[in-house]
C-alpha cells in the first residue's frame, strides 16, 4: 500500500508483485482493486446535501479501430470524450487564509454518462442530491428542468 500511495503516477499491478517479490499475481491485484470497489459502494449510501456545485467535465477516450477513419463529431458531444457529470458539495469557510479560496469542496460524485440530454442529467442530480439541496448550475439547456 505504501508503493501505491507515494508514487505520483499509476503503479502496474506486476511491478507492485515483482518488488514485493509476491509468487502469485491475484492477491496482489486484489489489494490494488479492492480500494475503488469499496470507495465506488460507499459513494452510493448517501446524498449530498446543502451548497451543491454541479458541471460537467470531458475525458479523452480512446477510439475502436474500425471508428478511427470515420468522420466524428467535435465539441461538447464528441466521441473522443467521455461525458462526466461532477456534483460536490460545497461549504463556505468564515475566515479564509489570506489568497485561499473561501469555498471547500467536498465529497464529490462523478459517473460516466452517453449523453449531456436534460433526462440523464436531471435523473443524475434527483438520485445523487438531497431534495432540499440549493443546486448552482451554469446556463446550460440539460438544467433546464432542475430548480
Amino acid at each position: 500500500m505504501h508503493l501505491l500511495k507515494c508514487t505520483r503516477k499509476s503503479f502496474s499491478t506486476e511491478e507492485l508483485r515483482r518488488q514485493s517479490e509476491h509468487k502469485r499475481y491475484q492477491p496482489i491485484w486484489e489489494m490494488v482493486n479492492k480500494p475503488g470497489d469499496v470507495m465506488g459502494k460507499r459513494d452510493n449510501e448517501y446524498q449530498l446535501s446543502g451548497q451543491i456545485e454541479h458541471d460537467e467535465v470531458f475525458f479523452t477516450t480512446e477510439i475502436p479501430q474500425e471508428q478511427k477513419n470515420q468522420p466524428l463529431k467535435r465539441g461538447r458531444g464528441s466521441h473522443y470524450k467521455s461525458k462526466v457529470p461532477v456534483i460536490a458539495e460545497s461549504t463556505f469557510i468564515e475566515n479564509p487564509k489570506q489568497g485561499s479560496k473561501p469555498k471547500r469542496v467536498s465529497p464529490i460524485k462523478m459517473n460516466v454518462i452517453n449523453d449531456l440530454k436534460s433526462n440523464a442529467i436531471t435523473y443524475i442530480v434527483k438520485e445523487q442530491i438531497d431534495k432540499s439541496a440549493e443546486l448552482n448550475t451554469d446556463d446550460s439547456t440539460s438544467y433546464s428542468i432542475l430548480k
